[in-house]
């Protein structure tokens, strides 16, 4: 379920995915990053840390790491998908996403050049750390 929170996040996000915008369409995919459409981006899960417990309220707060690749024939289009997105992420403070409380997701590094894949496009990629509100282990 973070993927799909985290992806009606970065749809809503102005200046991503609008027509006029430089990234439009967004092609938005979960898990993968499919070869076509040559302009797309992917949630992919990375890991992350065990899960903390609130002491005073027993809550269970989740730590994930997702890694955010944006893919387009240039790279400055590539970069500036990456860009924006990273920017704002920091709108995700003690945030509701999907019924799920999120605390913040943080970027762990800026964007940055991952690979020019085998067709020549550029893929940037973001990882990002998300502590959000978790169930009970």
């Amino acid at each position: 379920m973070i993927l799909e929170e985290l992806a009606t996040f970065i749809e809503a996000i102005s200046g991503i995915g609008h027509a006029r915008s430089p990234v439009h369409p967004l092609n938005l995919t979960l898990r993968h990053l499919p070869d076509r459409p040559d302009k797309a981006m992917a949630l992919l899960l990375a890991g992350g840390s065990e899960q903390d417990r609130v002491l005073a309220t027993g809550a269970a707060l989740d730590n994930w790491r997702v890694s955010i690749w944006c893919r387009d024939t240039t790279g400055t289009l590539a970069e500036t998908t990456a860009w924006l997105v990273y920017r704002n992420l920091a709108d995700i403070v003690n945030s509701t996403l999907s019924g799920t409380r999120w605390l913040r997701a943080t970027p762990v590094q800026p964007p940055f050049l991952l690979e020019r894949d085998k067709s020549e496009r550029f893929v940037y990629a973001l990882n990002v750390t998300v502590v959000r509100e978790g169930q009970a282990a």
